[in-house]
């Protein structure tokens, strides 16, 4: 999340862990299934389906059962890292 003006927006990226490369970025003033949901189905549409890994934010999980997708959660290390490098 970060503040713009007197808003706060979420950026929602994934990343392909091995060569580090940007597969998607999406900005929203809201954090929830839905959101998560149509990030993930963009992906899915470009990418085809893999395992999706994530910080264990709101909605992440209803959408990937939603969506019969893998879901697992970053540690706490690697989630530390991850926004690091953000």
């Amino acid at each position: 999340m970060v503040q713009t003006g007197c808003k706060h927006v979420w950026i929602w990226i994934a990343i392909e862990p091995v060569h580090k490369s940007v597969l998607g970025i999406h900005i929203s003033e809201e954090r929830n299934m839905f959101v998560a949901e149509n990030f993930i189905r963009s992906l899915v549409s470009k990418y085809v389906k893999h395992t999706v890994y994530t910080d264990g934010g709101t909605g992440y999980t209803q959408a990937c059962n939603f969506m019969h997708l893998k879901h697992r959660l970053h540690s706490p290390l690697e989630k530390s890292l991850i926004e690091r490098m953000m």
